[in-house]
């Protein structure tokens, strides 16, 4: 999944920070279905 801005190529750079809010939310849904 990628952000809008990094589909338009804008912010290049913002690959990183997605690749860390993504691993984020995986994290939680990992641990969330882990609870389950």
């Amino acid at each position: 999944l990628l952000y809008p801005s990094i589909k338009k190529g804008k912010y290049h750079f913002d690959l990183r920070k997605a690749n860390l809010f993504q691993l984020k939310e995986l994290g939680l849904r990992q641990e969330k279905i882990f609870n389950i």
